[in-house]
């Protein structure tokens, strides 16, 4: 494809702009904190240390002394951390609240190359690439906010769609391995990130069975390989874990239960998406379905089906529930624009008509402007993992302290003692990683010295850290700048 048939001079400038506000709109979760926010960011980091540091991934939890087992399916996120840290020398923990901004703005522009292709609509793809940005995220169903596999991963979520369709369309091999690359990038990174679009492809092609027959001979080929190559991924990644059965483990793969995260919630997609946003979406989903441009329908109704099980059974099959609720509104993206497109030709407006312009920017303003209570509410933690003042006391424990040291420190703030300082935790905030003893390091900061002496001797741990100062005899203060550190003396 040669982008500049692909789109017009004129079209490139609106396209620029876009992608400038879609940046914008997600770097703002940023203006006033500057290290990375979701613990799940800072374990992801970890992990990409760790990786570093040993010269391999390794199953284990990289926060505690101890042999903690890690499974990781998302090898490919991790070793593209781990390997841009290497080859560029960035500081992932100041660098990283660009990221979310950066991928989101290259994940809008993939959806705008994808829904262009599909509908041959200019309008509704640039439209698709503005309403990414609203997209609504959470420390709970994450989203646009955060730089996590997902994130990653929906460039490609988008790629795939388009070079789908493309080898379907247009038979070669040179479509056929591009689609098989991406295929794979994407189950590396994130596996449920294509997971979630093996049936709506799979039906797509008994849809269209006849122009896939006439067309393109090689999707019977496709279809093997892809189950395939899927089986010997599985069992590969299965291997790497084989404390368990196997059966047990290829279930848990696809099998969510409601436990799967420790945040309970359930949403409403109608109002996480936005509710005039919705209602139009469906009528772009009526639009497309007389028009058989059915993919976008089909990924919205398999993640619409994966999330009523978890409604009503209270577990999730083939993606968790929180990821299905994303898919989900990623579906809905291309078929409000296609719906908005459809409302004006159905009004017959100038191209160019006044009216047109100031009704779109009215409704643009209404669907980055929705709130949703339940989103609200779960949007931020009660505090973050660091600010200004730990961070600068976590930076004098790296230049001053060995490496792989026990830290007590406060429990929101584990998830950031290793990828700043190389050093180890009592316990780990639950997010990607779990491990340590989280009983001990929850009481010891509500504790009178004689209770706190014996959960350093019970932890084995060599400093503490606080934002309040301590008056206990066996702690040797090391550090005083509106944060504490503390060397235990254990006599």
């Amino acid at each position: 494809m040669k982008f500049d048939k692909f789109i017009k001079k004129n079209e490139k400038v609106l396209l620029l702009i876009i992608l400038f506000v879609v940046f914008i709109k997600i770097y703002s979760f940023h203006f006033n904190y500057a290290f990375p926010y979701h613990h799940d960011e800072w374990q992801h980091i970890a992990i990409s240390d760790q990786i570093i540091e040993l010269g391999y991934n390794a199953p284990k939890n990289p926060y505690i002394v101890e042999f903690v087992h890690h499974k990781d399916l998302e090898h490919g996120f991790h070793f593209f951390l781990s390997n841009l840290k290497l080859l560029t020398n960035l500081d992932l923990v100041l660098s990283y609240k660009l990221f979310p901004a950066f991928f989101g703005m290259l994940t809008s522009f993939f959806l705008f190359i994808m829904v262009k292709y599909i509908t041959k609509d200019v309008f509704a793809s640039l439209l698709s690439t503005l309403l990414y940005g609203s997209l609504k995220s959470n420390v709970n169903i994450l989203g646009i906010d955060y730089f996590i596999p997902l994130t990653l991963a929906s460039i490609f979520f988008f790629f795939n769609i388009y070079v789908f369709i493309k080898f379907l369309e247009e038979e070669g091999i040179n479509n056929f391995i591009l689609m098989l690359i991406s295929f794979l990038t994407t189950f590396l990174i994130h596996p449920p990130s294509l997971v979630i679009l093996i049936f709506p492809f799979l039906i797509y092609g008994v849809i269209k069975y006849k122009k896939v027959i006439k067309l393109n001979k090689l999707y019977f080929i496709f279809l093997f390989l892809f189950f395939l190559l899927f089986f010997i991924f599985s069992v590969i990644f299965i291997e790497l874990n084989i404390k368990y059965k196997f059966l047990e483990e290829l279930l848990s793969m696809f099998y969510f239960g409601k436990n799967w995260t420790y945040v309970n919630q359930t949403y409403s997609i109608i109002l996480l998406y936005g509710f005039i946003a919705t209602i139009i979406g469906l009528y772009g989903a009526y639009i497309s379905f007389k028009k058989e441009e059915v993919i976008f329908l089909l990924i919205l109704f398999i993640s619409l089906f994966i999330t009523s099980i978890f409604n009503n059974f209270n577990f999730s099959i083939l993606v968790p529930y929180q990821r299905a609720v994303h898919y989900a509104t990623f579906a809905l993206l291309p078929l409000t624009s296609i719906g908005i497109v459809a409302m004006f030709k159905k009004f017959k407006l100038k191209k160019y008509d006044y009216f047109k312009v100031a009704f779109l920017v009215f409704l643009i303003f209404l669907i980055f402007s929705s709130k949703y209570d339940i989103n609200d509410s779960k949007r931020y933690y009660k505090e973050p993992s660091i600010d200004l003042n730990s961070y600068k006391a976590l930076l004098w424990v790296n230049d001053n302290i060995e490496k792989n040291k026990v830290f007590m420190s406060p429990f929101l703030m584990t998830s950031a003692i290793y990828p700043i300082t190389g050093n180890k935790v009592v316990s780990v905030a639950p997010a990607q990683l779990l491990g340590g003893n989280y009983r001990f390091n929850v009481e010891f900061y509500d504790s009178d010295c004689n209770y706190k002496k014996t959960i350093l001797n019970n932890v084995s741990a060599n400093y503490v850290l606080s934002n309040f100062p301590f008056e206990c005899n066996f702690l040797n203060i090391k550090y005083r700048d509106n944060y504490y550190i503390y060397e235990f003396q254990n006599k």
